[in-house]
């Protein structure tokens, strides 16, 4: 994701961004760290020669925090896009419509077991009722929550219809 703003003769970013380090190079991101240290200690007012100060350090490389942000955002992006293509075989706009149709019977269902709960012939409200209504209530609110998924995943591109057309 950072390879882009690192420095691609930086030994450290070698070993930061996962990529074989040969032995000669693993002394030179040793002297790299030194050179590091001896510049935060240059910039906290410590004193030390210009000899240990490497002058064209990575530290120039280094994103802001809002260039980080905005490359983040954009993997993960990227990485949802990819694993849902990989996750996702063949979704058709019927399969969609069966979940629609599926999170409103489930919505039905709550619904219904709220109002039994308040009709005048029903005795005590008991644990069981309450756990029936509950396991109601949270089987609504997920399948809800799966249909808003499935419609934002549709939207951003993240999921392709067999039979639709994509977005212009």
């Amino acid at each position: 994701m950072l390879a882009m703003f690192a420095n691609t003769n930086d030994p450290l970013a070698d070993e930061l961004f996962g990529r074989p380090t040969p032995p000669l190079e693993r002394k030179k991101a040793a002297e790299v760290r030194v050179h590091r240290t001896a510049k935060a200690a240059v910039g906290a007012g410590l004193r030390f020669s210009s000899n240990n100060v490497e002058r064209n350090s990575p530290e120039r490389a280094t994103p802001s925090v809002g260039q980080y942000l905005y490359h983040l955002n954009h993997d993960l992006r990227n990485f949802t896009r990819a694993e849902t293509l990989n996750a996702v075989i063949g979704a058709n706009p019927v399969e969609i419509q069966r979940v629609a149709k599926l999170a409103a019977k489930l919505k039905g269902r709550y619904l219904a077991l709220i109002i039994d709960l308040g009709t005048a012939e029903r005795g005590t409200i008991g644990e069981t009722d309450m756990r029936e209504l509950e396991r109601a209530r949270r089987m609504s609110e997920e399948a809800e929550a799966g249909l808003a998924a499935l419609r934002a995943a549709i939207e951003s591109g993240d999921l392709e219809l067999d039979g639709v057309k994509a977005a212009e």
